[in-house]
């Protein structure tokens, strides 16, 4: 079975840029959007709520508001591993 993916990233150079970035990446890419860093997680929840059948990805953050179309994937830094 074949897939094709098609991938591109936004880049938000100011805080202010994250909401629009969100929004824009739900548009153009409404299958899977990801989101990275704790400092988007306002920009994540409302891109949820208002797209309900977009899965969206969120690094760093904590599902708060419940969205059932919503995984956050966390890493435990504070807590280095030796090999």
């Amino acid at each position: 079975m074949d897939t094709e993916w098609s991938v591109s990233h936004i880049e938000s150079k100011q805080e202010l840029d994250y909401h629009t970035n969100i929004d824009k990446a739900v548009d153009r890419y409404p299958s899977l959007v990801w989101g990275i860093g704790f400092p988007m997680a306002d920009a994540v929840y409302k891109a949820t709520e208002e797209n309900p059948e977009v899965r969206v990805v969120d690094i760093e953050c904590s599902n708060g508001v419940g969205a059932g179309n919503l995984a956050c994937v966390n890493f435990e830094s504070e807590e280095p591993r030796s090999p």
